[in-house]
């Protein structure tokens, strides 16, 4: 029996991406046989049965155009991924989101949050612009009353330097502090696909 994978956990945007290829591609499928029942029994497209076609299309063409939208190259590699997960040992690494903040898409491929509301996040895109997505977490997050301090890294190896400081800040935390981590990444989840 295969595990759901949630938000923030390895191999989310994978498992998301099949599962929208698949409705997708089951749903182009169902309106080309709706269509051609319509033109076989009818003998023209001008028919009611087409009209149900029409309407299959419109749901499947939002799967589809989800689909698309996700990134085809954001997994996080088994190793790098259990090295730092060991570096945070008491903080959870949230992995692979695509976050959408001030208009622009990030690929997120690890995310981590510190007790003192402090976000650190890494992208492999060289391209992305971190002010962009700094301003736009931290404004979103202002919004629901967190004063959080959001840095993007586009460097691995400076990240690792980061997430090893946040981590030694973190060596005990309290029910209180994991529930109040918790709440942030549900909030952060709200701004990912």
């Amino acid at each position: 029996m295969r595990k759901y994978i949630s938000k923030g956990e390895r191999g989310y945007l994978r498992s998301r991406k099949i599962k929208l290829g698949v409705g997708s591609l089951c749903g182009f499928l169902l309106m080309a046989l709706i269509y051609l029942t319509g033109f076989l029994i009818y003998v023209t497209a001008k028919n009611y049965i087409t009209i149900l076609a029409v309407l299959v299309i419109l749901p499947t063409a939002k799967i589809f155009v989800q689909y698309l939208l996700l990134p085809w190259k954001c997994n996080a590699p088994e190793e790098e991924y259990k090295e730092l997960c060991a570096l945070c040992a008491p903080l959870k690494l949230y992995c692979e989101l695509m976050v959408t903040a001030q208009e622009k898409s990030f690929e997120i491929m690890y995310l981590l949050i510190g007790s003192d509301d402090s976000i650190i996040a890494y992208t492999a895109n060289p391209k992305s612009e971190p002010d962009k997505f700094e301003k736009g977490v931290t404004n979103f997050l202002n919004y629901y009353e967190f004063d959080s301090k959001v840095k993007l890294f586009t460097d691995l190896g400076q990240f690792k330097k980061r997430v090893k400081q946040v981590a030694a800040r973190n060596q005990e935390l309290s029910d209180e502090q994991r529930e109040h981590i918790s709440l942030i990444f549900e909030k952060i989840a709200i701004m990912s696909v």
